[in-house]
C-alpha cells in the first residue's frame, strides 16, 4: 500500500508493515472473541463473558494504541525526511535564482556599459580627435553628429565653428595675399 502526504505519494515499508500488523491483531480479537466470549455469553456464564470483554477490549485498547503510536512516528520521520529533502531542493533552487539574478544583473550591465560607451563616450573622443586636429590648423576637420541630445550638439556647434575658422583663416590669407602683392608694387 501507499500512503500519500500532499500531493505526493511515497512508499513506506514500515508504516504498512504496522498497518498489516494491525489487521492481523484484529483478526485475531476477531476470533478470540467468537471462540471464547460468544461461547461464554451462550452459556450463560455472564462473570467469565465479563472478564474475557474486559480483557479483551483492553488488549486490544493497548494493541491499537501501541501501534497508533508506531505509526505516528514512522509518520513523522518520513515527514522529516521529506522535509529536508524539500528544504536542500529549495536551497539548491534559492542558489540557482541568485546565481540566474546575479548572470542577468552582469548582462545588463554590460549592455549599459556598451551603451553609454557608444552613445557617451566615443563622440566625446571623435570630438577631442577633432580638437586635436584643428590645434594642427587643419579645418576641415568634422565631426560626425551621431544624436540630436547635448553632446550631438556640441559637436554641431563645432562643426560650425570650423567651418567659421577655415573661412576667416581663408578671407586672413586672401588678404595677406593681396597686402603683399599691393607692398610689392
Amino acid at each position: 500500500t501507499f500512503t500519500q502526504l500532499g500531493r505526493e505519494t511515497i512508499q513506506v515499508p514500515e508504516l504498512n508493515a504496522a498497518i498489516n500488523i494491525s489487521q492481523t491483531r484484529w483478526q485475531e480479537f476477531k476470533q478470540t472473541r467468537d471462540n471464547t466470549l460468544i461461547p461464554a455469553i451462550l452459556a450463560g456464564d455472564i462473570k467469565k463473558a465479563r472478564g474475557l470483554a474486559f480483557g479483551i477490549q483492553r488488549e486490544r485498547y493497548e494493541h491499537f494504541t501501541s501501534q497508533i503510536n508506531r505509526a505516528a512516528a514512522i509518520a513523522e520521520r518520513e515527514i522529516y525526511k521529506l522535509h529536508s529533502a524539500n528544504a536542500r531542493a529549495v536551497r539548491w533552487l534559492s542558489l540557482i535564482l541568485f546565481s540566474f539574478h546575479v548572470l542577468l544583473l552582469l548582462i545588463l550591465l554590460i549592455v549599459i556599459y556598451k551603451y553609454f560607451t557608444h552613445s557617451l563616450v566615443r563622440p566625446l573622443e571623435n570630438l577631442h580627435q577633432a580638437i586635436l586636429t584643428l590645434e594642427q590648423k587643419k579645418f576641415d576637420v568634422s565631426v560626425p553628429v551621431t544624436y540630436q541630445d547635448e553632446i550631438g550638439e556640441i559637436s554641431s556647434r563645432f562643426n560650425e565653428m570650423t567651418r567659421l575658422l577655415s573661412e576667416f583663416y581663408h578671407e586672413l590669407d586672401t588678404k595677406v595675399a593681396s597686402a603683399t602683392r599691393e607692398c610689392s608694387l
